[in-house]
């Protein structure tokens, strides 16, 4: 049997995967406690300093490598995890939480080979940005980093996918069958209800940004604050009263946007249903909650699209051009 404590003053100690660096003229505790034989036992590893957090221990049969097993593994802000790292290297993620933003800043993720480990994981929360965080975050991954995935939005929306390596990083697509639900988590309406919905995400080469496409069909909306603000400037009744009671019916939603860590860019946009055809184009930032979006709303789309051969998709022959800008919970609508 054996035990080590140290504050391990006068020493460096870093593992750059995760941009660690413990500098020598700085303390951390760390304490090790385990025994030796036929197999080498460490019961008890415990590192504490002022960035990086592991208790765990780990277990040696003779002629086999390392299982390790951290019951806590704590980067800043970055993740808080339960972590298992099998004989083979396979890893497995247990538990906890992990920010996405502050993540993909690491350098194992900005430098990570085309072919790594096999990789399960189970997250009670993967944060996204501030108000958007997956629950029950359950991943497979091969090592060539492609594998399916599952979870729920907000705790509101559930979805599955399927995750890809790419050169730039990693290509993503997501299904849910209740579009609406997502609508919802997402704070886009306050009420919504059914419809499918597909997103696919694929990262930007040199940057954290990813480029999007949502596809959305047949949903119904209620109490969209933007989309209230513009039927009212435009006096369309039937269509408010569609909007806050029983719903507007929308056939189709597609979006081509790109996702930065500071605002959303919709670079073309549009919906339709029997009632009304939109396009739309612009930004919202995310910090603020502000937007700037200009584009063509057509009343009575149905009838309106018999000339849509000559526009955008989502608009009809006959159209109101306008712009929202400000914040988007009471947003100024310019027509």
């Amino acid at each position: 049997e054996f035990e080590l404590a140290s504050n391990l003053r006068g020493v460096e100690l870093g593992y750059l995967p995760i941009g660690w660096v413990k500098a020598i003229d700085r303390e951390a505790e760390l304490k090790v406690s385990g025994t030796t034989g036929d197999e080498f036992v460490l019961n008890n590893i415990s590192l504490s300093s002022p960035d990086l957090v592991l208790v765990g221990s780990a277990v040696k049969q003779k002629d086999e490598n390392f299982m390790l097993n951290f019951e806590k593994l704590a980067l800043e802000d970055v993740f808080d995890i339960q972590l298992v790292i099998e004989k083979d290297g396979a890893i497995e993620v247990t538990g906890g939480e992990l920010d996405m933003q502050e993540f993909i800043k690491l350098p194992l993720v900005k430098s990570s080979s085309k072919k790594s480990t096999p990789v399960t994981i189970y997250l009670d929360e993967l944060k996204l940005h501030e108000e958007q965080v997956i629950t029950r975050f359950n991943a497979a991954l091969e090592a060539t980093g492609k594998g399916k995935f599952s979870g729920s939005l907000n705790d509101l929306a559930s979805f599955d996918g399927v995750l890809e390596r790419v050169e730039e990083g990693y290509s993503i697509r997501a299904n849910s069958n209740n579009a609406g639900s997502f609508i919802r988590a997402l704070g886009a309406a306050k009420a919504a209800d059914g419809g499918t919905a597909q997103l696919n995400l694929r990262h930007l080469k040199n940057s954290s940004g990813m480029q999007g496409k949502l596809k959305i069909k047949n949903i119904r909306l209620r109490n969209m604050p933007a989309l209230l603000e513009l039927l009212d400037a435009i006096s369309i009744v039937g269509l408010l009263d569609q909007l806050q009671g029983p719903g507007l019916v929308l056939n189709e939603i597609e979006a081509d946007f790109v996702n930065l860590p500071d605002q959303i860019k919709f670079e073309r946009a549009s919906a339709f249903g029997p009632s009304i055809g939109i396009s739309l184009e612009g930004y919202y930032a995310k910090a603020t909650n502000d937007l700037n979006m200009q584009g063509v709303l057509s009343p009575l789309y149905v009838v309106n699209a018999i000339g849509s051969i000559f526009t955008r998709k989502g608009e009809g022959l006959l159209g109101f051009n306008y712009r929202l800008r400000g914040n988007a919970d009471r947003p100024e609508v310019l027509v």
